[in-house]
């Protein structure tokens, strides 16, 4: 099991899951484009907490209340999902 310690209350990996099956199931209906984005620090096998923490709080600044944050499972990546209505 990690031992990975997360302090900003942003999903995991294995959370996010049923977000994204619903929005997948929109996708046709509601005419939306969703678009993933993957982050990872440049020097992960040094990341510390700090460090985490930082990138954590300056992602959540950035994105919108409908996109969904989250944090994979080794604790060194970040995942975006952007949701955007397409008109």
């Amino acid at each position: 099991m990690n031992d990975i310690k997360f302090t900003h209350d942003i999903m995991q990996e294995h959370e996010v899951e049923r977000y994204f099956k619903i929005w997948r199931e929109s996708v046709i209906r509601s005419r939306l484009t969703i678009t993933a984005v993957f982050l990872k620090t440049a020097n992960a096998t040094q990341l510390n907490e700090n460090v985490n923490d930082q990138v954590t709080s300056f992602l959540q600044s950035k994105i919108r209340k409908t996109d969904l944050l989250f944090q994979l499972s080794d604790g060194d990546h970040w995942g975006i999902f952007f949701y955007k209505v397409v008109k």
